[in-house]
């Protein structure tokens, strides 16, 4: 009955469906319908079923009848799963066709905002050109009784003023107001920079700057430090600020005394981020840097340790110096440190404003600075205005002599301040009785303002971007040149003056107005500048004030979200606990970062991590400026630098760094990268199609001319003027591309000898050249090839002042060096591998200008050097290193009258010295690995340090 059943069902489905399974299954329809009535006649007669039907051949019908069934079934589902396919298809293009209409739609959206926007830049502009017609008569007329004079000084300064982003108002009751109205009243039209005339003032720097108003002071301290008898084994010297506290210490720090009595000196800054681990490494490594190696896993109690160890062996004697202790934790530091020494030869000078957690006892004594007195406030005041006091009483200003003074209330900022601020001004009374006036109506505390005020309107953004460093920082000269350069600050009109002869200019203003304080080198050129505390202090904030710039520790939960947003120039601090993502929830508008690491070099660099997630978020894509000078080995910083479009400056120096982006070179603003002190091995191709860059400085790594000639262009980095660390193996570089570069100023190559003929070629045509490093990098011991350096004569390059040769200058036989052979204005000259005859020595001798003179290995073949009379008139430093033929140092009357030090390391004969009391300017000698000279003899105001040390380098980098 079932088999009659499922045959019934298929014929049924064979109807119904006849188009699409019938030609299929045709040939089993006969068997399904013989199948049913075989079935319905067993049906009916049971017992005629054997006779009539045989059991196999039903058997197989039903076998084939289940097949046919299961076929089916099958062909069915697939039937419906074709259905479906085609609906779902049919609904898909109906959702395009939809979305299609969509796009259609946003599209005359898009048209309409636009013609929208448009309307609205129309209006905005009717309306501006209508309120400039609504001002502009009102403001003709108040111009035609100004005068035209007004028009010019007073618009540009206003324009200047914008620039700067200070918006002051004009102070008129306190003086903590005056600093926010320095802007206003600012008449700079004497000030064109164009046209800059000051002249230079580094040469009076570098004579010995006497200490005015100190006088007995600097013998009392003398006298206690000196004494072998007192147990004073820490004096304090404490006094309000301004007083004058750091400048009495710092002169007795250079005093000839203080340096003979003491075999280490050491000067330590406190900073707000005072930690007793970094305090006590700072002291290990100023003590003994050549073999002091600071380890990241030392302890605490291992440095202590150490420190006892040095401070109380080898009889040596050691001098302390710590500025700004103000918190009871460095006390209790300083304490400690006391008790490491055992001797009552080891001295610790501590300046502070605050002595209430002085310590008191029989191994302390204090020292307080005082207000000076009249007679030594116009002494100092005399000194800085840099005119006599007779020229003061002809030209009549003798008559505010009394005011000047009272003004000035004794304190030595506010005599040195007015002295530089009155010395720009015309010498005569009304001038200066104007000056006077507006500082008494701030009861004399108004000089710092009026100082400020009075700056050049392009000398204010410079003088403020200062405070962007750490209180009582020493910044590189050459480090903030390049900074102000890539904000903006350094323009000038003048197509042949560059930016840093501006940068120059605005620094020797800062420093005549005795706003700065520059350490000079002895050539005459700033080495570092920094503020004094208490002038920081004030400027720092009111420059956060404002908003010019801000510092992390001046951020925290408190400060309100609108000072947050403003800021365009941050400083951060690595290590310091508040150093989080947090920090920069608003870095989208800084275009000046500056990172200082706070930590122990050795520890890894986590925190710069978190620059992949500012930049993801939005932040640093404006900034201009990233300098991480310093910072230990930042982490993932090359995968985020090209991203950062606007940059103009990357300081890396001395952060270790092995890795740069590939596309570095893209950015299209990049003027300055300084990569000296890194571990970078592979950068030519990576920035050699820089076209804006300017200052290069590299770690002295080898080019790759097949990377470099991929990216050569007519125009690649054909404006650079600093070109320093760079290693050449052959001419291919400098015929293909350093002879394109025609305005160099600073340059420094290492040079193997297949170079010879295209640098000795090139080099001599680049009469813009300030400074030239340039030496052989073959072997030492073998003085064939050599880099004949003798072919090249520098005769026209007036502008060259430092130069470095280390190469063969004099063949044997060879007279002497042509006198045209050294540039006429040379004032710093390094000399390795020179073999210099006597003959040659009188050339040096006279060069007008020369102030340095080092002669390093092999540098000089003779064995006596004499120096003749009037040669080197000007020559300040001479260091002699491991030349080891000279047996006879002679100095000969009246040679060298200028000469302050005198270095010689590892002349191994017996040297014999002539003619030393002679030399009446000289202040310091220093003997390193050096025999015994039992004959050397100590004058009075002569300090001579002997050292030794395990190795050195005698021939330069």
């Amino acid at each position: 009955m079932d088999a009659g059943i499922i045959a019934s069902s298929l014929i049924q489905k064979l109807q119904d469906e006849p188009k699409e399974v019938g030609p299929m299954f045709e040939k089993h329809i006969n068997n399904l319908h013989l199948l049913k009535r075989c079935l319905k006649y067993a049906e009916d007669h049971e017992s005629l079923l054997g006779n009539s039907v045989s059991e196999q051949k039903i058997g197989r019908l039903l076998q084939a009848v289940y097949a046919v069934d299961d076929a089916m079934n099958t062909l069915l589902v697939r039937k419906e799963l074709q259905r479906k396919k085609e609906e779902l298809q049919a609904e898909r293009e109906k959702l395009q066709k939809q979305r299609e209409e969509l796009h259609k739609e946003g599209g005359k959206l898009k048209k309409k905002n636009e013609e929208l926007l448009t309307k609205r830049e129309r209006l905005l502009t009717k309306r501006e050109n209508s309120l400039k017609e609504e001002f502009k008569q009102p403001f003709l007329s108040f111009l035609s009784l100004c005068g035209p004079r007004v028009f010019t000084n007073k618009m540009k300064k206003l324009e200047n003023e914008i620039t700067a982003l200070c918006e002051f108002h004009h102070p008129k009751k306190s003086f903590q107001n005056d600093i926010q109205g320095s802007f206003l009243y600012n008449d700079d039209s004497r000030y064109s920079f164009e046209n800059y005339d000051r002249g230079t003032i580094s040469e009076s720097y570098l004579e010995e700057e006497e200490v005015i108003g100190f006088e007995e002071e600097i013998q009392d301290l003398i006298k206690r430090l000196t004494d072998q008898q007192s147990t004073h084994r820490l004096i304090v010297v404490f006094g309000e600020g301004g007083s004058g506290k750091t400048t009495l210490a710092r002169s007795i720090y250079k005093h000839v005394r203080v340096r003979k009595r003491f075999t280490h000196r050491v000067w330590l800054q406190v900073s707000g981020l005072f930690k007793t681990r970094d305090f006590l490494i700072n002291i290990l490594k100023q003590i003994n840097p050549a073999e002091f190696v600071v380890e990241a896993t030392l302890s605490e109690e291992e440095l202590r340790s150490r420190l006892t160890k040095l401070l109380n062996g080898n009889n040596n004697k050691h001098l302390i110096f710590i500025e700004d202790v103000e918190t009871l934790q460095v006390w209790l530091a300083l304490r400690d440190v006391l008790c490491f020494s055992r001797s009552s030869d080891n001295k610790m000078i501590v300046i502070t404003r605050n002595t209430d957690n002085v310590p008191v006892g029989d191994g302390y004594s204090t020292l307080q600075v005082r207000q000076l007195s009249d007679e030594k406030s116009w002494n100092l005041f005399v000194k800085k205005v840099r005119i006599s006091e007779k020229q003061l009483n002809e030209l009549g200003l003798i008559k505010s002599k009394e005011r000047i003074l009272k003004v000035c209330g004794g304190l030595p900022l506010q005599v040195v301040l007015l002295g530089g601020l009155l010395s720009v001004k015309e010498q005569t009374y009304d001038d200066w009785l104007e000056v006077i006036e507006r500082a008494e109506a701030y009861n004399g505390r108004g000089i710092l303002a009026l100082s400020y005020q009075d700056l050049p309107s392009q000398v204010k953004p410079c003088f403020l971007y200062m405070m962007l460093f750490p209180r009582g920082f020493e910044i590189p000269v050459r480090r903030l040149f390049h900074l102000w350069c890539a904000e903006g600050y350094m323009t000038s009109l003048d197509p042949k003056k560059a930016p840093e002869d501006l940068g120059e200019m605005y620094l020797e203003e800062l420093v005549y107005r005795n706003m700065i304080q520059v350490r000079w080198k002895l050539d005459g050129s700033p080495k570092t500048c920094r503020i004094a505390n208490s002038v920081y202090d004030v400027f720092c904030q009111k420059a956060a004030d404002v908003r010019f710039l801000n510092h992390q520790l001046q951020l925290s939960d408190t400060t309100p979200q609108k000072s947050r947003l403003a800021f365009r120039r941050f400083a951060a601090y690595l290590g310091v606990e508040s150093f989080t993502l947090k920090s920069f929830s608003h870095a989208e508008h800084v275009r000046s970062f500056v990172a200082f690491d706070t930590r122990i070099r050795g520890t890894a660099t986590i925190e710069t991590s978190m620059f992949k997630k500012i930049i993801a978020k939005g932040g640093l894509r404006m900034v201009k400026v990233l300098d991480l000078e310093g910072v230990y080995k930042p982490t993932k910083i090359h995968t985020v630098l090209t991203k950062l479009l606007h940059l103009r400056y990357l300081g890396l120096r001395a952060t270790f760094i092995e890795q740069l982006p590939d596309s570095l070179g893209e950015l299209p603003f990049l003027e300055t990268l300084d990569v000296k002190h890194t571990r970078v091995t592979d950068i030519y191709s990576r920035i050699w199609s820089a076209k804006e860059l300017q200052h290069l400085y590299l770690n002295w790594i080898n080019e790759d001319d097949d990377a470099v000639v991929k990216f050569l262009s007519p125009t690649s980095i054909s404006k650079l003027r600093t070109l320093w660390g760079l290693s050449l193996r052959n001419d291919f570089f400098v015929h293909n591309f350093l002879r394109k570069l025609t305005e160099l100023r600073n340059l420094g190559l290492a040079c193997d000898p297949n170079c010879e003929g295209s640098i000795t070629d090139w080099v001599p045509t680049l009469t813009q050249l300030q400074r030239l490093k340039l030496k052989y990098v073959g072997d030492d011991q073998h003085p064939k090839p050599s880099l004949e350096l003798k072919k090249m004569h520098f005769g026209n390059h007036e502008k060259l002042q430092d130069l470095y040769l280390r190469g063969q200058l004099q063949l044997p036989g060879q007279s002497k060096l042509e006198d045209s052979f050294f540039p006429p204005n040379l004032k710093t000259l390094t000399l390795s591998l020179s073999r210099l005859s006597e003959n040659s020595i009188p050339v040096l001798g006279g060069l007008p200008h020369l102030n340095i003179l080092r002669l390093f290995a092999d540098s000089y073949v003779g064995e006596e050097l004499v120096f003749h009379p009037k040669s080197f008139p000007k020559l300040r430093v001479l260091k002699l290193w491991k030349l080891m033929n000279i047996w006879l140092l002679n100095f000969r009357e009246n040679s060298m009258p200028c000469l302050r030090e005198l270095e010689i390391r590892s002349c191994n004969r017996n040297l014999l010295i002539l003619g030393l009391k002679d030399l009446s300017a000289l202040k310091d000698i220093e003997l390193t690995n050096m025999p015994q000279l039992s004959w050397l003899v100590q004058h009075e105001n002569l300090s001579v340090k002997i050292k030794k040390c395990r190795s050195l380098s005698y021939v330069g980098e």
